[in-house]
Formats: structure tokens, C-alpha cells, sequence
């Protein structure tokens, strides 16, 4: 497993889609004077630059942070409604999902490059989030049309 996600990760190093960034636009403020967007961009550019290792922990991006395990949860939660690892989850399917349908990656590969160890876990979380299995997703995408179809599901400014 290990050695098929360095092949997928050295093969889409090459790709526009290795070098996104995905930003969740909260534009109010919270209690500390910090904007709540300066530290949503903060949470995603560390979870993003460790996003394709599998092993990811939380105490790392805790870490990154220079925040304790339990500080970083309680403000993820209050940020974004989700706990921390519903969130690295979301951005993984998000970022799968657009690596799938605009980069016609197969979903094996996008499963390794995205953090996910079992592409059928990849596959069932991508079914409850979006619905439909990526394979589905990407033959409507081919049909509507790319560009449209990632702006129906809110992933057109992530790339």
C-alpha cells in the first residue's frame, strides 16, 4: 500500500491538481479578535501539505499548530461544525472527488493519493457524502460537464 500511494503521489506531482489549495470562506469573527477564516486557511494548509499520508495523526497537525490534541478539536468543532477527523475526511473526498472527475485519475489511485488505505472505504465514503459512487459521479460529471458539475457540488475554487 505504502508503495503504491509514493507511485501515485510522484505521478501527480507533475499534475496542476498537486499543488491546491482549498480554503472554507467564514468571514466572522471569533472570540480571540483572530478571524475565523485566518484560522480555517491556517487548519487547511497544514492538513492539505500532509493530506497524502495515510498515517496522518492528528497530534502532528496538533503539533504544526501549537496546539494541544483537545484545543484543537474544540476549535475545529466550533469553525466548522465537524470534528477534526469528519474534516480531514471531507477535504479528502473533496480533493478525490476532483481528482477523479477533472484529472481522470482512477479511483484506486485517488484513493492512495488522498490519504485513503482501501479504495472500497474510499468508495463508501465518497457514496455517503456525495450520494453516488465515484464512478456515477464521474460519468454525470462527463455528461454536464466538468467545470459545471464541480460548481453544482461547491468544488469549482478548490483547484
Amino acid at each position: 500500500i505504502r508503495r503504491q500511494r509514493q507511485m501515485c503521489i510522484r505521478d501527480s506531482s507533475t499534475s496542476p491538481a498537486a499543488d491546491y489549495i482549498d480554503f472554507i470562506t467564514i468571514h466572522t469573527s471569533d472570540c480571540n479578535g483572530v478571524s475565523r477564516l485566518e484560522s480555517i486557511e491556517n487548519l487547511t494548509s497544514i492538513i492539505n501539505s500532509k493530506l497524502f499520508e495515510g498515517n496522518l495523526k492528528i497530534e502532528t497537525i496538533a503539533d504544526s499548530l501549537n496546539m494541544s490534541y483537545s484545543s484543537l478539536y474544540r476549535k475545529c468543532l466550533s469553525l466548522t461544525g465537524q470534528t477534526l477527523v469528519d474534516f480531514i475526511r471531507l477535504m479528502r473526498l473533496r480533493k478525490g472527488a476532483i481528482l477523479i472527475s477533472k484529472y481522470g485519475h482512477t479511483i484506486s489511485e485517488v484513493a492512495f493519493m488522498v490519504g485513503f488505505n482501501d479504495p472500497k472505504y474510499f468508495s463508501k465514503c465518497f457514496k455517503k457524502l456525495y450520494g453516488k459512487n465515484p464512478k456515477d459521479f464521474l460519468n454525470e460529471a462527463r455528461e454536464t460537464g466538468i467545470d459545471e458539475y464541480l460548481k453544482k457540488h461547491n468544488l469549482d475554487k478548490i483547484d
